[in-house]
């Protein structure tokens, strides 16, 4: 089902004020199922990130274009996107915080403009396994922190006291959303079993892919599987370029981007 005009405007408000949100009971049970399953089949590390995972499994590849969480991430980035990586990371028992840091490149980050950075990283992660007590390895975020620049040096200590610090509890199928410029981190693992997050990070589609340069043969022969209305969307949301090229990018046409569709903006370009 897609957002209501009035639920639009809510996520977008909530997400300007805090750079985070938390979408409940975003994948049912079932497919929650399923991506457990799909998870369990792949040889994931103990600790860190495994990449890649629309050309490891179909099931994932299933995931993208689910209205759940491709309808919140076109309410704040417009239907011009693409999924540049899909991972999913591994927290172990007795882990230590992560460095305190914001998403994107190294070592400049994206630039700033009056201290704010611009929405090209939207990381939608989602829980696998629920998180609802605090110290099992949960992200850790400074809620309104995309809206100040990333600090020269960090003081750790005086993040975590910060009362705009928040460590986030999710049920499993839960998806929390979060920007780029966030500062977050992760918070020490008390619990008993490892912690695992689905991570799909979208982007305008001119940012080239962080898990190949173009689409595999592989992941585009897979979609064809796929019921054929649902075949164009998919096709974009993994990064295959048109056939009028990269151009296609910054000009689309909904042949080629079919997310335009799902959302009209409310004050298009000049002369769109």
């Amino acid at each position: 089902m897609e957002l209501t005009a009035t639920q639009v405007a809510d996520v977008q408000a909530r997400f300007a004020a805090s750079g985070w949100m938390v979408r409940e009971g975003a994948v049912d049970r079932d497919r929650l199922a399923t991506l457990r399953d799909a998870a369990a089949a792949l040889d994931l590390p103990d600790k860190g990130d495994l990449p890649g995972l629309l050309e490891r499994d179909e099931r994932f590849l299933d995931l993208v274009d689910s209205p759940a969480l491709l309808h919140p991430v076109v309410a704040l980035m417009g239907g011009a996107v693409h999924v540049v990586t899909a991972s999913i990371t591994t927290v172990p028992r007795g882990a230590t915080p992560m460095v305190w840091h914001e998403d994107g490149p190294r070592p400049w980050s994206y630039p700033e403009v009056d201290g704010r950075r611009p929405l090209i990283l939207l990381r939608a992660g989602i829980a696998l396994e629920d998180n609802t007590r605090p110290d099992e390895g949960n992200l850790v975020v400074v809620t309104g922190s995309h809206r100040e620049p990333f600090p020269d040096r960090v003081d750790g200590e005086s993040l975590w006291s910060d009362p705009r610090t928040r460590q986030i509890t999710m049920r499993a199928g839960d998806m929390v959303l979060f920007h780029n410029g966030l500062w977050h981190t992760t918070a020490h693992h008390r619990g008993e079993s490892p912690r695992r997050m689905l991570y799909l990070v979208y982007a305008p589609l001119w940012h080239r892919s962080l898990d190949y340069g173009s689409p595999p043969s592989s992941v585009l022969a897979a979609i064809e599987g796929f019921p054929e209305p649902r075949r164009p969307l998919l096709r974009q949301l993994v990064g295959h370029t048109p056939a009028a090229g990269p151009i296609a990018h910054m000009f689309p046409e909904e042949a080629d981007a079919p997310g335009l569709a799902l959302l009209r903006p409310r004050r298009p370009a000049s002369g769109a």
